[in-house]
């Protein structure tokens, strides 16, 4: 008995990784056709599929070994079962086998459903949600069983029942591996037509912490890449953001509206698809830009622009969010994700894990361009180089004109150094391969910095931003000090490409700026990230007079033109202008302040944000 007890141990452990090998290798097979959004190769898509059905297979091992030792020590002993152990001289598997590979695919489909679950339990509607997931993972498990013990009684007799089970996995495996390697690669190559002539590629280069003092004339730091760009182009150098949150500005770059009017107003928040309110749909950048025939990719340092939670991947053909995972799509897969989030033990992953440099982003936009050479590309860069505190840059006192005083501050500058320093990088290997000429970029700051570890706000230092126009089509040596607002970009953008658009959700084309045309005042609004009762702080920027009001309620009046660091409050001196302000700001929300509604956010998720927080 002892000696067969083993063997039954060993059989089930080895049915059971074969089973979950399976199940891992059609994992990867959905998630490389579904959800994966990164550019991955067939050698990558291989190895991705083998690493998942060896991990999971082993994992599943795990479970049929255990479930084997309780089984197989009390199953096979009934009348018919030992009388045809004594006519073949052999282990029925009939009574065993198919319970261990019952149990060993409920244990595992419930560790591949775990973080999905995790995720829908906090969406609206999770519990139903929940219990499909739940009932058909059970299901899953009884079809294993019962078909299993189908097979089994059906050829056990003829002594061909281990063969089937034995050679019927792999056979599904070596499936699952083919349909892996052959799925679609993500924008690949031949996916968009020929280029179209007079239409310049565009890169959209968006930078977060990225302060307006630190660019242009008067910076901090010297920044030559940006400085050169701007001669050569248009400087925006009165530009306001409408959030100084990390995800809503990038939210009112690529549809046009200000958060306000989304609704996406803190980190944690979804990008809608259509306007509240109105339910009309809220078209974004990618979507125009490909609907006119651009291939479109997106390649993002944060891991705070995942694209199903932000709604941002919306219109971009490969959509590069799989930052901390160690290989190429591996983010979407359950036992990777379970690993990580076992790892950062609750805390949240480290900076390094969230951040990554923009060396690595840029090296997989430059291979996503070589697949698309000869077609009309929209690109989007976001670097978060100048709020990334693992980096250490070593620049020349040379480039430090003015740091921000304090070790932090000098750090900031170093960074801000090191970022002009990769974009120059990028010029300089578009230019060796004379393809500079065809690119127009606009680079932009989302919000404002300031080290040392304060919280984001609504004062200068966090709401004022450069943006720099330069390239194919781009006049030369433009300035323009007018007032202008982050969700103006994307109609700027269009309009600069050669596309009649002087309107994108509510933002207007500045280029009429540019031809010396005047748009009037244009208000400016930020909104600062919620607290934990949801209140948002605000400010209303019209010309030289801010009117802001913190998260507290507490309001405030400054002539920026007299007192650029917002020291002196004038209310008393300018009463009108505050009522003025509240009344438009009462007007445009209905109360003083905004608040925000982050909803629950799934445990990996949460970790993520927690640690950006606290950058």
């Amino acid at each position: 008995m002892t000696r067969t007890w083993v063997l039954r141990i060993a059989r089930g452990a080895l049915a059971a990784f074969l089973l979950g090998a399976v199940l891992g290798g059609f994992e990867s097979t959905w998630v490389l056709r579904t959800s994966v959004t990164e550019l991955v190769n067939a050698l990558q898509r291989l190895v991705l599929w083998g690493s998942n059905a060896f991990v999971t297979g082993l994992v599943a091992a795990l479970f049929g070994t255990m479930i084997a030792g309780a089984v197989g020590s009390v199953a096979g002993l009934g009348a018919e079962d030992q009388s045809l152990a004594v006519q073949t001289g052999r282990d029925p598997l009939s009574p065993w086998l198919p319970w261990v590979l019952g149990g060993s695919a409920l244990g595992t489909l419930s560790l591949l459903a775990l973080p999905r679950l995790l995720r829908v339990a906090v969406e609206p509607r999770g519990g139903t949600r929940v219990a499909v997931v739940v009932l058909l993972v059970v299901v899953g498990a009884l079809l294993v069983t019962v078909a299993g013990r189908f097979l089994l009684r059906r050829f056990d007799l003829t002594g061909r029942g281990a063969g089937l089970v034995y050679l019927g996995l792999p056979t599904l495996l070596l499936i699952s591996m083919s349909m892996s390697v052959s799925a679609q690669m993500k924008g690949g190559r031949g996916t968009r037509t020929k280029a179209r002539e007079g239409v310049p590629n565009i890169m959209l280069i968006t930078v977060d912490g990225l302060r307006a003092d630190h660019v242009g004339a008067g910076a901090r730091v010297r920044t030559p890449t940006l400085q050169w760009m701007a001669r050569k182009g248009v400087s925006f150098v009165s530009m306001t953001t409408p959030s100084t949150s990390e995800t809503p500005p990038l939210g009112a770059i690529h549809t046009g509206r200000h958060p306000l009017a989304t609704g996406m107003l803190a980190d944690g928040q979804r990008l809608p698809p259509t306007m509240p309110g109105t339910g009309a749909d809220l078209q974004t950048l990618a979507e125009k830009l490909h609907s006119e025939g651009y291939s479109t990719g997106a390649f993002l340092s944060s891991a705070a622009l995942d694209g199903p939670a932000t709604g941002l991947s919306r219109g971009f053909t490969v959509f590069d969010d799989g930052l901390g995972a160690n290989r190429r799509g591996a983010s979407r897969l359950a036992l990777p994700t379970l690993g990580r989030w076992l790892a950062e033990g609750g805390q949240g992953p480290t900076p390094d894990r969230v951040l990554r440099t923009a060396k690595e982003t840029i090296d997989r936009l430059g291979e996503w361009m070589s697949w698309h050479y000869g077609e009309n590309q929209f690109a989007w860069l976001h670097l978060s180089e100048p709020r990334n505190p693992t980096l250490g840059f070593d620049p020349k006192d040379s480039q430090m004109l003015d740091p921000i005083p304090g070790e932090a501050g000098r750090a900031y500058g170093a960074r801000v150094v090191g970022m002009d320093e990769v974009i120059g990088d990028l010029l300089q290997s578009l230019e060796a391969d004379d393809m500079l000429d065809d690119w127009m970029f606009v680079i932009v700051g989302t919000r404002g910095y300031v080290p040392g570890g304060a919280n984001p706000n609504v004062g200068e230092p966090w709401t004022q931003v450069p943006m720099i126009l330069f390239g194919a089509g781009v006049p030369a040596g433009k300035r323009v000090d007018a007032q202008v607002r982050l969700e103006d970009v994307a109609a700027t953008t269009l309009t600069a490409a050669g596309f009649v658009k002087r309107r994108f959700g509510d933002g207007y084309s500045l280029m009429a700026l540019v031809q010396g045309r005047d748009l009037g005042q244009l208000q400016a609004i930020s909104v600062s990230p919620p607290r934990a009762d949801g209140k948002c702080g605000i400010s209303l920027r019209e010309g030289r007079w801010k009117f802001a009001r913190d998260q507290k309620g507490n309001a405030s009046l400054y002539d920026l033109e007299d007192d650029p660091r917002e020291l002196t409050d004038v209310q008393e001196e300018h009463p009108e202008r505050t009522a003025a302000a509240k009344k438009a700001i009462v007007g445009l929300l209905g109360k003083p302040q905004p608040t925000a509604v982050v909803p629950p956010q799934p445990p990996g998720r949460a970790g993520v944000l927690r640690t950006l927080r606290g950058l």
